[in-house]
């Protein structure tokens, strides 16, 4: 394993355990649709993580098939 994608899986085990000692608190986080939207994690104190329930990936959406005349 490089070193680039062992420090993806250092920090990325470093976030799930922060978020699952969050929740154990009681914080609500909303994860961002991409990586890029990390940096702007929702995280509240004012909504109960028990109140959140997780939502199911959307389906991939399919391309309109090519109309020929």
């Amino acid at each position: 394993m490089s070193k680039s994608e062992n420090s993806i899986r250092a920090a990325a085990t470093a976030l799930h355990q922060a978020i699952a000692e969050g929740r154990a608190h009681g914080l609500a986080i909303i994860w961002p649709g991409s990586p890029d939207g990390l940096t702007s994690i929702s995280i509240s104190e004012t909504a109960r993580a028990a109140s959140i329930k997780p939502t199911t990936p959307a389906q991939p959406r399919r391309a309109n098939p090519k109309v020929t005349k």
